[in-house]
């Protein structure tokens, strides 16, 4: 346990509520990186009488730092700093799971829990220029980032074009790099939908949270250079540990680019959409 006396104590003078004053207090700590990932704080109690306030802000001081996701609650166990979350950038280029967080050093583990192939229905033989009916490959992954279930993934992509994936284990290679390095696909552009949605059952199990927790819902198609798509997606990563950042530029009014390629009217289906895989 970190000590106590390092915090930062109320000023009973300052107009600023104390329930802040405590969560600024010890989100200083944390910043400084006094109190690492994994440490444990101290109890409500301990709290009340290092900074001589009631339970009442400080359960409060601790419930807004529980919500920014700096700290979480182990039953029988007490309040721990939490493992800081997942950045992975939203938008301007393609870049795979594995690549992006194998750049940020994770331990990546991949469980591939269905590899197979189905009939396309209506929806997403609009969204890869097929025809209801048609064979697809079915590929669903659990994504772990050192050893925490974070990501689930279902991917369906032609069967024409794709027919070498049933054999080959994704739970050690990536689907990208297999695409472009061993079928000579070149990934160019995707369209790209996110939105929030709430865990179910089967999700709850698989990322071990509970039914009704909140998920990040991403869905995605990404086309090949001639504006063929190769592959529709969709995942459903952790609210508790994942953020997107964007980054934005101006696009000028003589440039061009390849958004003339997507087709604007196709809208990406939502979590309450017809295409699901749960």
């Amino acid at each position: 346990m970190h000590e106590i006396v390092n915090f930062k104590k109320v000023d009973f003078n300052n107009p600023v509520p104390y329930y802040i004053q405590i969560k600024d207090s010890i989100r200083s700590i944390i910043e400084q990186k006094l109190l690492k990932p994994g440490d444990l704080i101290p109890g409500e109690s301990e709290f009340c009488e290092y900074f001589n306030v009631s339970r009442t802000a400080v359960r409060q001081a601790l419930d807004d730092l529980y919500h920014e996701g700096l700290i979480i609650r182990k039953k029988g166990k007490g309040t721990f700093i939490r493992e800081p979350k997942i950045l992975e950038r939203f938008g301007q280029k393609i870049t795979g799971f594995y690549q992006e967080m194998t750049s940020k050093a994770y331990l990546i583990k991949t469980d591939v829990l269905q590899n197979e192939i189905v009939a396309s229905n209506e929806e997403i033989a609009k969204y890869l220029s097929k025809n209801v009916g048609d064979p697809l490959i079915f590929l669903k992954r659990l994504r772990y980032l050192n050893d925490e279930p974070v990501l689930i993934v279902s991917s369906f992509l032609p069967f024409d074009k794709c027919k070498e994936l049933l054999t080959k284990d994704f739970s050690k290679i990536s689907l990208y790099e297999y695409l472009e390095n061993n079928l000579g696909y070149k990934l160019s552009f995707g369209q790209r939908s996110i939105e929030a949605t709430l865990a179910n059952t089967e999700q709850a199990k698989l990322l071990n949270i509970r039914k009704g927790d909140p998920l990040l819902f991403i869905s995605s198609i990404i086309f090949l250079e001639d504006g063929t798509p190769i592959e529709f997606y969709q995942s459903y990563y952790r609210g508790d540990r994942y953020k997107f950042e964007v980054e934005l530029i101006k696009i000028r009014e003589e440039g061009q680019s390849n958004q003339f390629l997507i087709d604007q009217n196709k809208s990406l289906p939502s979590s309450a959409g017809i295409v699901k895989t749960f």
